[in-house]
């Protein structure tokens, strides 16, 4: 009973799993805030932040709590204090940035440069069960983003996609002191945000399954093997990789060209609310509405304008990202014709880069 109240009681009052837990409440609240800031609407009001984030705690609770008493990882309290203290940080920082690599590579780079083969040893079993926690929230595929418009140096606005994903890990440590050594939980903060300007998510959520199966396979080689030259070597391998990983990000942002455009010829498809006419036309970003009701549309004011041609239905007139056109009708809800679902750009980009027609 000693030992069920000792675990209840190190999980529920356990101040890294509430701010692991905070992780989901704030992403979701800034990504609605940053939404109607730009598109004047929320694109999506679910809160998948918190679903996903249960979803994946419990996929990683038995793994990570099991997985580290099998191994026994012991380390010295200043550790235990600094992983803490490093796992807050991230914690308090996800909703601008992903920095889950930080908890991997910072005590990696101390590990080798104090030459601490035991500390080493214990950051490498975390990591093979951190980068483990991130193959399983890839899973979610990036099905749910947001939109983000941005202006490039020519000032040509262009909208591209935040995929976060965010859960907390369960570790056991044991925290070595001058009166023995005692178990310790941490709840370390594992997430995932990466930028998509393609066509479709495929490609980054591929390269993000392949970079993280490499960092897991480094660090599970790391671990198993014993301190030596062999371990050290896959350690820096292991930060190679990780940097490799950001210095990537950073290029497909900078250098690759974005597809979502403001259109010339029509309304691009920035989003499609939910559960809306346009998700059962079948309607995808990127997509690019020549005709709404047989009238040429240029911007979601003429759009709405010629939806009011007919209160029952709406008839459009698509070209899809690959250049084909198609012709989709539906239904509108009664009272309200002009919520079809479609997320454009403002009229005012379209005036301020002289497309406006």
């Amino acid at each position: 009973m000693k030992v069920i109240g000792w675990l209840f009681g190190a999980i529920v009052f356990n101040p890294l799993l509430w701010l692991g837990g905070l992780m989901p409440g704030i992403n979701y609240v800034v990504r609605i805030h940053q939404e109607r800031r730009q598109w004047r609407q929320a694109v999506d009001r679910d809160w998948f932040e918190g679903r996903h984030f249960i979803v994946a705690l419990c996929g990683t609770l038995l793994l990570g709590i099991g997985g580290t008493l099998l191994v026994r990882v012991t380390v010295n309290w200043k550790w235990v204090l600094f992983f803490s203290l490093l796992a807050g940080g991230v914690a308090l920082t996800n909703w601008w940035q992903n920095l889950t690599p930080l908890l991997i590579c910072a005590p990696v780079g101390l590990a080798l440069l104090t030459r601490n083969v035991g500390v080493l040893h214990a950051v490498l079993v975390c990591a093979v069960f951190i980068y483990f926690t991130q193959l399983i929230l890839s899973l979610f595929g990036g099905r749910k983003v947001s939109p983000r418009m941005v202006r490039n140096r020519r000032h040509h606005f262009f909208a591209r996609y935040e995929w976060r994903e965010t859960t907390v890990l369960p570790v056991i440590v044991m925290m070595g002191t001058r009166h023995g050594t005692f178990p310790v939980i941490l709840f370390l903060p594992v997430g995932i945000h990466r930028v998509i300007q393609e066509k479709t998510p495929t490609p980054v959520v591929r390269h993000l399954q392949a970079v993280t199966a490499v960092q897991c396979g480094l660090a599970l080689g790391g671990s198993l093997t014993g301190s030596g030259g062999l371990q050290w070597g896959l350690s820096i391998a292991l930060v190679v990789v990780s940097c490799y990983d950001i210095g990537n990000q950073w290029w497909r942002i900078h250098h690759h060209s974005p597809v979502v455009t403001a259109a010339t010829d029509g309304i691009r498809v920035v989003a499609v609310h939910p559960a809306t006419p346009a998700a059962r036309m079948g309607l995808r970003p990127g997509d690019i509405v020549v005709t709404c009701n047989d009238v040429p549309v240029y911007n979601h004011r003429e759009l709405y304008a010629a939806l009011q041609r007919s209160a029952a239905y709406c008839r459009l007139r698509v070209r899809t990202m690959t250049g084909d056109m198609k012709l989709v009708e539906s239904s509108l809800y009664a009272g309200v014709p002009h919520e079809v679902g479609i997320v454009t750009f403002p009229a005012a980009v379209y005036s301020r880069v002289g497309e406006l027609k």
